[in-house]
């Protein structure tokens, strides 16, 4: 069963594999606040994956790491390792064999590894017999890698490199960060190098790249140590600050949460009552469009649950309005998967009126259609109802009749306050033709 418990344990999580004396294990240990050691890969494998590390460290007696050196920072004091991941993709450095010489040579760096290295060589007169390493690349079905990505990765090896040998020009030792990755890479294969001051001051260098792994690591300004008591105030309030604000944001992500809670519960009730309007059909319509009209302000009647059996069918409701009581209309409510509506409903509604005067002896003073068409598609692609058949509704409009788009509707009642409502219900009354919100 894998170990890997990524982000679990503090950071940075430091592997140390091959052979270490007792003083650097104990340096390592006081300096990192999660460290494994293991005498190979494969016993450092039974203690934590490979993903978990941010940093391994490989010592004495080591000539292979497997993929470890890929998926982390990677520091290796053996003579032993063979290959190391390259600068880029697709390349690796290999061994090439050892240094003929005494003489040897030193390349710029930055101050604070220039620094250690000079201490490290202050007392050393030769590194023959050393092991130097060379640049190559895996080519993928023999086919040559390019020339611009030769160069890419020698640029950036000689811009790391610690220690070359003169005669011929062979590096020795290096260090450099994996642009693609940002991870730091750096190969110390000698006893001569201080372990614990390469290992820190290396990753002080890379935390820049890599500052939530290697946080520990950072500038040494922001150490407290090295401020002025100025500073330490400024950084409190800073830190008091940064607190205040994660508080805040931690209060509006609970009230966002709230919301958005309450939005999806406000959706769901919505779906199931105003917005029927604009996806039903049949009589799930017929009772969404008569809660509108009487949100306007009229007296609603379902003709059709008065009816018996063996009377004819009606028009779906009937208005009157409480202030007018001598006012009335016959209204039909149609919904249509892909049509936008039928003319054929418009004459039905004339039908319905003649049966209405035959009843009251009065034909009604409004007879509205209204329509909720072309299902399949969102509202705002939807086109207006019988819009090729303008001349049938003006015929319609002609004899006391309106058109009443169901989007209109909704648009009109469920985003109008209760003052326009009022007003909206004497326009519908004094309107023809097409209804204009």
């Amino acid at each position: 069963m894998s170990n890997y418990i990524h982000g679990q344990r503090p950071s940075p999580r430091v592997g140390f594999v091959g052979e270490f004396s007792s003083t650097d294990i104990e340096a390592f240990s006081s300096i990192f606040p999660t460290v494994y050691y293991a005498d190979s890969i494969y016993e450092l494998n039974k203690s934590v994956d490979s993903r978990e590390l941010d940093v391994l460290v490989i010592g004495d007696g080591i000539g292979d790491v497997l993929d470890w050196a890929s998926v982390c920072h990677t520091i290796c004091f053996s003579a032993d390792l063979k290959r190391f991941p390259g600068p880029i993709k697709k390349s690796y450095i290999a061994l090439s064999g050892y240094a003929e010489t005494e003489e040897f040579g030193f390349l710029d760096l930055p101050l604070s590894l220039a620094r250690i290295r000079e201490a490290d060589f202050s007392q050393v007169d030769g590194i023959r017999g050393w092991p130097r390493m060379k640049l190559d690349f895996k080519r993928m079905q023999y086919s040559s890698v390019p020339q611009e990505d030769k160069e890419r990765a020698t640029d950036i090896i000689l811009s790391g490199i610690i220690l070359i040998e003169t005669i011929p020009s062979e590096i020795i030792s290096f260090c450099f960060l994996r642009p693609d990755t940002n991870l730091g890479v750096a190969y110390l294969p000698n006893p001569i190098f201080d372990r614990v001051k390469w290992v820190t001051s290396l990753l002080m260098e890379w935390s820049s790249a890599d500052p939530d792994s290697l946080s520990n690591f950072q500038n040494w300004k922001d150490d407290p140590k090295w401020m002025t008591s100025h500073q330490q105030d400024l950084n409190h309030q800073m830190i008091q600050l940064e607190n205040n604000k994660q508080e805040s944001i931690n209060e509006y992500d609970k009230q966002i949460a709230e919301l958005d809670s309450l939005i999806t519960q406000t959706d769901i009730k919505t779906n199931k009552n105003e917005r029927k309007l604009l996806t039903a059909q049949g009589d799930e319509l017929v009772e969404e469009v008569k809660n509108c009209f009487q949100k306007i302000g009229f007296n609603t009647e379902d003709v059709d649950k008065k009816l018996k059996k063996t009377e004819l069918k009606r028009e779906d409701l009937r208005l009157n309005d409480p202030d007018d009581p001598d006012w009335n209309a016959i209204v039909e409510v149609r919904g249509y998967t892909r049509s936008s509506g039928k003319t054929s409903d418009l004459l039905r509604l004339n039908r319905f009126s003649d049966l209405f005067n035959q009843e009251f002896d009065k034909n009604p003073d409004l007879r509205i259609y209204v329509v909720n068409g072309e299902l399949e598609l969102p509202p705002n692609q939807r086109s207006k109802p019988l819009i090729s058949a303008e001349e049938d509704v003006n015929i319609f409009a002609s004899s006391g009749g309106l058109v009443i788009w169901t989007l209109d509707l909704f648009g009109c009642v469920y985003s109008s306050k209760e003052e326009t409502l009022s007003k909206l219900k004497n326009k519908i009354k004094q309107s023809t033709g097409y209804f204009s919100p």
